[in-house]
């Protein structure tokens, strides 16, 4: 970070103080700066937007939260881990809903949708960008096929793709890549991007599996209907 005495005014004092997740009617949980703590209510001013607001310890449901009914326990949070988001959760500071939600964020605003759950690199957070980005093409796909030693690489489905795949071809066990979450959150697309790897990197003689992928519209018909978020029947 910036030496102290680099810092302007605005900065030093933005440095000193406790900084805590308070509800947003939008977002969930918005960091803030404590300036007053009254005990029972505590006075904040958000971060970065920098507006007053009070808040209550405890269970709250106004304008502030949405409507919704939340538990405000005030999580504290470091002024470096909502500047630096990381790209593995058990690397943050600590683990609560506030600081999850500021670091996918963050990484989302920045086109890094991707997230890993830990060093075993098995469990991986996705999130919708609802628009095309240029992350699947065969180049990625040989990127982290062929993951270059000395490079790290930001997470991606591929990782988890290419691992099964391993496994599969050294271990000689069979493989399962669970795709989870709510309607509308990407998992018919996240299907198709493992399914594009594995025909990449393994293939067949008889174009299995792009039979496989032919076959997604006429799979996606059962057990599927119409949502606020999609229309797949």
């Amino acid at each position: 970070e910036k030496p102290l005495d680099l810092m302007s005014k605005d900065e030093r004092e933005l440095m000193n103080g406790d900084f805590v997740f308070v509800p947003h009617p939008e977002l969930v949980w918005q960091p803030a700066k404590i300036l007053k703590d009254n005990g029972e209510t505590v006075e904040v001013k958000t971060y970065p937007d920098g507006k007053k607001v009070t808040v209550t310890r405890g269970i709250m449901r106004d304008a502030l939260t949405g409507g919704r009914t939340q538990n405000v326990e005030l999580w504290k949070v470091t002024l470096s881990s909502l500047r630096m988001p990381e790209d593995d959760l058990v690397m943050l500071d600590d683990q609560n809903e506030g600081l999850i939600i500021h670091n996918l964020a963050e990484l989302y605003k920045k086109d890094q949708l991707y997230t890993w759950v830990g060093a075993a690199r098995s469990v991986l957070i996705s999130v919708n960008p609802y628009k095309n980005l240029p992350l699947y093409g065969p180049e990625t796909i040989e990127l982290h096929r062929f993951r270059p030693p000395n490079k790290p690489l930001p997470p991606h489905v591929f990782d988890i793709a290419n691992d099964s795949y391993e496994s599969m071809l050294f271990e000689n066990k069979n493989q399962s890549v669970l795709i989870s979450g709510e309607s509308g959150a990407g998992k018919t697309v996240c299907t198709k991007q493992v399914l594009d790897f594995l025909a990449a990197v393994a293939g067949s003689s008889n174009s299995l599996e792009e039979k496989i992928l032919v076959c997604n519209p006429l799979l996606e018909a059962f057990g599927n209907a119409q949502t606020i978020r999609n229309n797949n029947s």
